[in-house]
């Protein structure tokens, strides 16, 4: 105990007098991977806190988010109480399957180092996601996200420093803040929270993860904003900075204890669950068909025409699959995948879509390289028939006719999400609408030509010129529109503040919608003959994705419960009931501040009004401008009966096997009277403040002109992208190498902003200051073959085992590498490498006599590596790793000075960490080598990695560690240990082959038993283990055969004909159990192990062994 003590003393020491950022090196690289298809053209726009990047085709995405993000900017600011102070970059992909390829943190949180401090970036990804709705909220929450991981993390050097070791907040806090800032109190969030209080406990909020901790954060930030204020939100971030404890700062800035806040927080979520209980139904569990699993989304269901099949897709995160089984068979085949699991990335789950054509032929709309392809596929035949989709960015939707070859698809393109028919047989398109809202949801109307969608527009005309986003909101109504008939407007069928999606007809006169009306997305029917609709079902969790046969005898629906995605299928359900439901207790309370809002805008246009006359006042010079009068759509629909009769008309069915895609005309809008404003808000049939026309048509006033033009002017650009390069982070550790010694690591890594061009290098010093060794080395992972150079030299000094004469080895390596990443997970490596050794005797008698031996030697080598390389691996936490990651590789070196100094080496090195429960990972490894040639190379087996205090077994004659005086023994720096095989030394066997298993139950005991947060980085971070190592290291015969170089010894005498052979009967294996405990101490994952080795089949002292670093 004593020798411990003694241990963990100096080590401490040691780790004080090293600084606060200290780390441990990454003894091997896995890593993951990015698949590149485009090379992109990067531009930028600038303004007074922004640089707008984008790209070929992303220009109207960048004007959108430049105007959008400077008018929103003082609001974030406001609510977060942050402000960056440098110009944030944000980066636009014009779609998720873009924005996939980029290679920002391609491998953070990796955990490789210890300690590692990483200098913060005010730069921002995002995703252009097919609708501006989307993309707004999108906007804010990266942005949000950002400013408040710069309030927690970034500042000053000595703040990152602390901050990176001191403050550990969890998912919710940070993630649910921004969350909150950008969608408030939305029904995704409302649903969620309902599903969690019905089913889960909310005691430890520490377990959600991923979205899930998002929307309960969202939830928390919600209750305080509605219950304390909105101020508090700020109050509460900067308050967390300064103590670094999420829970002290809610209890210190709302004045009560937290545990009294979390019930308040579940009283106020639980009033209002049950209510919805009370006037809401769930499902019948029976009905359940699919249940799908933890992060996988079930969407796209789709009933064949005639009710024989249900096809359905699955996307888990990103890789999915499409579905097809018989109608009330749980039996079902795969009949297409594709894509690949996203690690540390947001996956695109738009994709794939279904539609069907007839009974025996489905419709796919998917992804490959980048690239939208529409899939027929046969259910009779198997056989599939791709169409490439051209001139559109991608697909959000689409419906194909029955029976035709015409499809009609919602697309985006260039920032503008619009509908499109194209032909299934020729490369025909044509757009039908063609202005900045969204279209979704298109759908062809049975026995007809037209097309019922749902879109967030507030007039009637399809070419509406110029772009305001504020015009562009959440109020999605149901439209329709005559492909033959009408070629400038569409007719609106419901007039909602709400969101009416997904509409389906079953027939000419009858059409099927979700819509959130009363706060829930249920099912609505709209009723064309008599112009209204009704509500339909009740549930008490909203209706994800749903479709209805033809003849209404089956009904499907996707619908979220526990957490999990859900296939329902209600054969009986009535789809001609009317419901009436009570709203929500969030829709009521959004339809009160909604008229608070009018009140307010009212009192605030009278005050314009007033600053506008005073302005006109001040300039007396001003000349009136023109004002266009906007369309208002009418306050109640009046097309309904007349258009009812062109419907019905045979006349006007498709001609999908002719249908002529000419040049559609554009004709100028037809202005329209506005009405005068009612004073009692109708929701049913609201009508935007866009389609009122101010009736003052005087012009602005200079100073009103001066004003806007000096807001417009700040936008300067667009420039080109300019690579610019800055640091990344910095690493100081402690290395004990069992070759070189107890040292001192210095490592920094710089890169452009979006990390295609990558530096890397380092310096290790040993404590005598004479062996070392450093490495600098250059990554372009620009296109979809990795490139990367790299130089290291490595420096030993050794004394001789005779006299104790020092010798110096020195390696230069010289390598110019390429990569192909075959997916996110796999990559194949070929790596030409040139490497030159030499030799110095340094012995001191060399002056006085002439050596018998050369004083100094220099070989060169010249060879390839190739190497296979899996990582699937998911980082939850120091050394909390679960998944898959391995490698395999060839190595060749050719002797170029002398061919017998040419050699070969295999290595295989396999890694699984098996999730048994919860936090509790059954670890295993396996790795195994083999040298071969003419001088063929040792393995050295025994230890572990950074081993404090370490011994090195010398195993006599033929050791590969001894070195001879005056002889060049330059071996020594191509050996390789073989770790981890606790309770040995260094070297306790040695070979040309190595074999070794690993197995370790990893336990994080107080995180485990402790439902609530932990304070202690110490406590938080420990980690208790069952361990069993086993492995050989030989030359010749295998372990696994009777006679091998481990217990059998032949002797032969020089001159002699006679050889003697004995067999020893000793173990080839070496083994060992125990136990240990692993943590965080002062910045370093410091490991203790408590070994019982076991040799020739003998249990051996017990040994403990402290050791630095991760891992095995």
């Amino acid at each position: 105990m004593r020798h411990i003590k003694i241990i963990f003393i100096v080590f401490i020491l040691c780790a004080i007098s090293s600084g606060s950022t200290l780390a441990q090196e990454a003894v091997e690289k896995f890593g993951k991977n990015r698949v590149q298809y485009k090379n992109f053209k990067w531009r930028y726009y600038s303004t007074e806190n922004f640089d707008i990047y984008f790209y070929d085709g992303g220009d109207e995405i960048a004007r959108i988010a430049t105007t959008y993000l400077e008018k929103e900017f003082d609001r974030i600011t406001d609510i977060l109480g942050t402000i960056s102070y440098t110009k944030t970059e944000i980066y636009l992909y014009n779609s998720p399957t873009d924005l996939l390829q980029s290679n920002i943190g391609v491998n953070e949180n990796s955990f490789d180092v210890a300690g590692q401090t990483d200098f913060l970036k005010p730069l921002v990804e995002i995703a252009y996601p097919g609708n501006t709705e989307e993309f707004k909220n999108m906007l804010i929450y990266k942005l949000s996200s950002m400013l408040i991981n710069d309030m927690m993390f970034g500042g000053s050097l000595s703040d990152m420093f602390q901050n990176s070791y001191l403050l550990l907040l969890p998912e919710w806090f940070m993630d649910g803040a921004a969350r909150y800032t950008a969608y408030g109190w939305d029904v995704e969030m409302d649903d969620y929270v309902r599903d969690v209080i019905r089913n889960k406990s909310t005691k430890n909020l520490n377990k959600f993860s991923g979205q899930e901790a998002t929307l309960i954060g969202q939830s928390i930030w919600n209750f305080i904003a509605e219950r304390y204020g909105v101020g508090y939100i700020s109050n509460i971030l900067n308050l967390t900075r300064i103590i670094r404890n999420e829970e002290r700062s809610i209890a210190g800035t709302l004045g009560i204890s937290f545990k009294n806040f979390m019930k308040e927080w579940n009283n106020y979520y639980t009033e209002q669950t049950n209510f919805v209980d009370q006037n809401y139904v769930l499902p019948d569990k029976n009905a359940a068909i699919i249940t799908s699993k933890k992060g996988m989304d079930i969407k796209d269901i789709k009933l064949s025409p005639e009710g024989n099949y249900i096809a359905y897709a699955t996307n888990n995160r990103g890789k999915y699959r499409v579905h097809l089984s018989k109608t009330g068979k749980k039996r079902d085949k795969v009949i297409m995948k594709g894509g690949y699991k996203v690690i540390n990335q947001e996956p695109d789950k738009s994709i794939p879509l279904l539609s069907w054509k007839d009974e025996n032929t489905l419709g796919i709309v998917h992804n490959r390289y980048g690239k939208s392809f529409l899939t027929i596929y046969e259910i009779s035949s198997n056989k599939k028939f791709r169409k490439e989709l051209t001139t559109i960015n991608q697909v959000k939707d689409f419906d194909i006719v029955p029976n035709g070859n015409l499809a009609v698809l919602s697309a985006d393109r260039n920032g503008d999400n619009d509908l499109y028919l194209i032909s299934l047989k020729r490369n025909s398109v044509k757009r039908i609408t063609h202005d900045f809202y969204d279209d979704v949801n298109p759908r062809f109307v049975p026995g007809t030509s037209s097309i019922i969608f749902s879109s967030n527009r507030t007039t009637d005309t399809i070419n509406v010129k110029g772009r305001k986003i504020e015009d562009i909101t959440n109020t999605y109504n149901i439209f329709i529109y005559n492909i033959d008939s009408t070629k400038n407007t569409v007719h609106r069928l419901t007039n909602t503040l709400s969101s009416n999606i997904k509409p389906m007809a079953v027939s000419e006169k009858e059409f099927f919608f979700v819509s959130e009306q009363q706060g829930i997305f249920n099912l609505f029917k709209y009723d064309l003959s008599k112009g209204i609709y009704h509500q339909v079902s009740n549930f008490a969790s909203g209706i994800k994705e749903f479709d209805i046969s033809k003849d209404k005898q089956h009904f499907g629906f996707v619908m979220s419960e526990d957490g999990k995605d859900k296939l329902y299928m209600m054969p009986d359900f009535n789809l001609d009931q009317n419901i009436f439901t009570a709203q929500t207790k969030r829709q009521q309370y959004l339809n009160a501040k909604f008229v608070a809002q009018r009140l307010k805008k009212s009192r605030e246009k009278k005050a314009l009004e007033e600053e506008a006359a005073r302005d006109s006042i001040i300039a007396e010079n001003d000349v009136p401008l023109a004002k266009t009068e906007k369309t208002r759509e009418p306050a109640v629909p009046t097309f309904l009966d007349q258009y009812s009769d062109q419907m019905g008309s045979g006349e006007q069915l498709i001609d999908t096997k002719n249908y002529d895609f000419g040049q559609q005309e554009n004709s100028g809008r037809k202005e329209q009277t506005p009405k005068e404003e009612e004073e009692i808000l109708d929701t049913n049939n609201y009508v935007f403040d866009t389609d009122v026309v101010s009736k003052d048509t005087r012009g602005p006033s200079l100073l009103s002109s001066y004003r806007r033009l000096k807001k417009e002017s700040d936008i300067s650009g667009p420039f080109p992208y300019q690579t610019r390069f800055s640091a990344d982070n910095v690493v100081t550790s402690i290395v004990v190498d069992p070759l070189l010694g107890f040292g001192m690591r210095l490592e920094a890594q710089m890169n452009d902003q979006l990390e295609n061009h990558k530096f890397y290098g380092g310096l290790l010093a040993t404590t005598d200051l004479k062996s070392g060794s450093f490495y600098g080395e250059y990554l372009f992972l620009k296109y979809n073959v990795d490139f990367h150079a790299r130089y290291e030299r490595k420096s030993l000094f050794r004394p001789t085992e005779e006299f104790g004469y020092l010798q110096k080895y020195t390696l230069n390596t010289f390598e110019l590498g390429a990569s192909l990443p075959f997916s996110v997970t796999s990559r194949l490596s070929i790596v030409p490498f040139f490497e030159t050794t030499r030799f110095w005797d340094l012995d001191p008698t060399s002056v006085l006599a002439p050596p018998s031996g050369p004083v100094t030697s220099a070989f060169d080598y010249a060879g390839v590596k190739f190497e296979f390389v899996y990582d699937n691996t998911v980082v939850g936490g120091l050394n909390l790793i679960q998944g898959t990651r391995g490698k395999i590789g060839l190595r060749h070196n050719e002797g170029l000075t002398d061919s017998k100094k040419t050699f070969s080496n295999f290595y295989l090195d396999l890694r699984h960490y098996q999730k048994l429960h919860r936090e509790l990972v059954l670890a295993t490894r396996l790795f195994y080598g083999r040298y071969w040639g003419a001088n063929p190379q040792k393995y050295l087996l025994g230890g572990m990695d950074n081993w404090l205090f370490n011994n090195t077994n010398d195993t006599g004659e033929g050791d590969p560690l001894q070195q001879v005086a005056r002889e060049d023994g330059s071996n020594i720096l191509f050996t390789e240990y073989v770790t981890s095989l606790r309770g040995f030394d260094y070297n306790t066997f040695n070979g040309e082959n190595a074999l070794l298993f690993n197995a370790e139950l990893r336990i994080p005991l107080i995180k485990y038993l402790y439902q609530g947060p932990i304070a202690s980085n110490f406590l938080r971070n420990i980690q208790f283990i069952g361990f069993y190592d086993i492995g050989s290291a030989w030359t010749g015969s295998s372990p696994f055969a009777t006679e091998n170089s481990v217990n059998t010894e032949i002797i032969v005498k020089e001159g002699s004909s006679f050889k003697a052979r004995i067999q020893n009967f000793k173990s080839p294996w070496l083994s060992s159990y125990g136990f240990g405990a692993r943590t965080v101490l002062l910045g370093y994952y410091v490991k203790l192990d408590v070994a019982y080795p076991i040799e020739d089949l003998i249990q051996q002292k017990t040994q403990y062994m402290v050791t630095l670093g991760y891992d095995f």
